[in-house]
């Protein structure tokens, strides 16, 4: 098994203990962390994910930039050829895909981030120099690497490592972002 591979096990199960309740603060005071940055303010259109299980929670996020006039794009499960985001509009969640994700009706349409967007990007863990440890998919690297926004990177701080194992294709963060701390690297 690779350096990944096993890492990647060793946090998801870390991640899903029962009875870790410690997440539910965490996640008010990333949303106030994120919801904070100059980045998030100015953005036009928040790139993020919509969270499921015990992921860093993005819905009061969604909410927010809903309730602050941004358009929201949220990944797309039934993008095929290549990773793709599209307009997310509430009450039309569809939930398909290998990982059950919840993404935007199929007819919904297809958004492009401008540079001057913000992505959020989840992550089982991301590291001091800015490289984050996905669930081993590599939609976000695949799709980042043809893009320029400000990638924001999520997760709780007890996953915010000193560092990860690389390889040549992962994208580095232009911040990582958790309950207790904002760390920029550009």
């Amino acid at each position: 098994m690779t350096a990944k591979k096993e890492l990647r096990k060793k946090l998801l199960e870390e991640l899903e203990k029962p009875g870790e309740d410690r997440y539910v603060d965490c996640d008010l005071e990333i949303f106030r962390n994120v919801t904070g940055l100059p980045e998030y303010k100015k953005a036009r259109t928040v790139f993020v994910y919509y969270s499921v299980g015990r992921e860093a929670d993005t819905k009061r996020i969604i909410e927010k930039s809903l309730g602050d006039r941004k358009r929201v794009a949220l990944p797309m499960s039934a993008c095929v050829s290549a990773p793709c985001f599209a307009e997310y509009t509430p009450g039309r969640l569809v939930v398909s895909g290998r990982l059950n994700i919840p993404s935007p009706a199929g007819d919904a349409a297809p958004v492009e981030p401008r540079e001057d967007d913000i992505m959020i990007i989840p992550g089982l863990a991301f590291d001091a120099a800015g490289y984050r440890l996905g669930r081993g998919g590599g939609f976000y690297d695949r799709y980042l690497a043809k893009r320029s926004c400000f990638k924001t990177g999520i997760c709780p701080d007890r996953f915010f490592l000193p560092e990860l194992p690389v390889e040549g294709f992962d994208v580095l963060m232009d911040c990582v972002v958790t309950e207790k701390r904002i760390v920029r690297f550009s």
